[in-house]
């Protein structure tokens, strides 16, 4: 992984941020058969990320589940999904001595509306209450960098699902965040595609493209009472072979480059990665 932050004039350097660095995750799903037109489904995810270097700056341990009880209409299903988060992280508290310490957690409940278009084209939209809850307090004299808030999420989204395995996904996604702190009350609009395309036999090529347009709704006393506006834009390129129907091989390069117009907030990662990820 690399991850630099720009150097300005009058700032010390942040120094080396290129790491190694390992992910781990499980993921259970639970799909029960139901009687007539029902449908249920829920699921437990963990995912844990060590870092070789600045591991008490990044190394995250986050856990969730969700629940998606629904009903099946032919063409059309509705789903009420609820989604709960808890975010540990090392090394953000000055007392902590580089132990983990509670660092989010996330709540969201909406509806999901899913409309089969044809057996190769699938329409979703949803919208969701959502709380994000940030356990660090803000430094003190400062209440306006309080990131806890209460917010709107929702989406629409088109899928298209073609012979040997292939997808394309075109998404619109949008955010408005009403934080305890003015400096991180926003409105976020995010553009995503994603390709799933077989190659040769059991080898496809994955590649994705994101743009996040986030507008921050108050000025930010600490610099020049500017209002903050951040163009995070963000692509993924890899490659997926099927070495067996419960084993995958996984070799990605993944780029983000943030542009704001509050410098702290610029800057440009590039992550290469090999995996495997096993299922049963």
């Amino acid at each position: 992984m690399l991850q630099e932050p720009f150097a300005y004039p009058g700032l010390p350097d942040a120094g080396e941020e290129r790491s190694f660095k390992t992910t781990n995750s499980l993921r259970l799903d639970y799909v029960p058969m139901l009687p007539g037109r029902w449908l249920f489904n829920a699921g437990y995810a963990g995912v844990s990320t060590l870092h070789e270097k600045n591991s008490g700056t990044y190394d995250l341990l986050a856990n969730s589940i969700n629940v998606a009880p629904g009903y099946d209409f032919g063409r059309f299903a509705v789903n009420l999904v609820g989604n709960y988060a808890h975010i540990l992280k090392r090394g953000d508290y000055s007392n902590n001595a580089g132990g983990y310490r509670r660092y989010a957690e996330n709540f969201s409940v909406g509806p999901l509306f899913r409309y089969l278009l044809n057996q190769t084209n699938i329409l979703e939209l949803s919208g969701a209450y959502a709380s994000r809850n940030y356990f660090k307090p803000p430094p003190v004299g400062n209440p306006g960098d309080d990131m806890t808030a209460r917010a709107f999420d929702g989406y629409l989204s088109w899928m298209w699902i073609f012979k040997g395995g292939g997808l394309f996904n075109l998404k619109y996604g949008i955010n408005i965040d009403h934080a305890d702190g003015a400096h991180y009350s926003n409105t976020g609009h995010r553009f995503t595609s994603v390709l799933i395309y077989p190659l040769w036999k059991k080898i496809s090529l994955q590649a994705s493209g994101d743009a996040y347009l986030q507008d921050y709704a108050n000025a930010n006393v600490f610099f020049n009472s500017v209002k903050r506006q951040d163009r995070v834009y963000s692509g993924t390129l890899g490659l997926n072979w099927n070495l067996h129907r419960n084993v995958s091989a996984i070799a990605q390069y993944a780029y983000t480059r943030a542009n704001s117009n509050i410098f702290i907030y610029d800057y440009e990662r590039s992550i290469f990665s090999l995996g495997v990820e096993l299922r049963f």
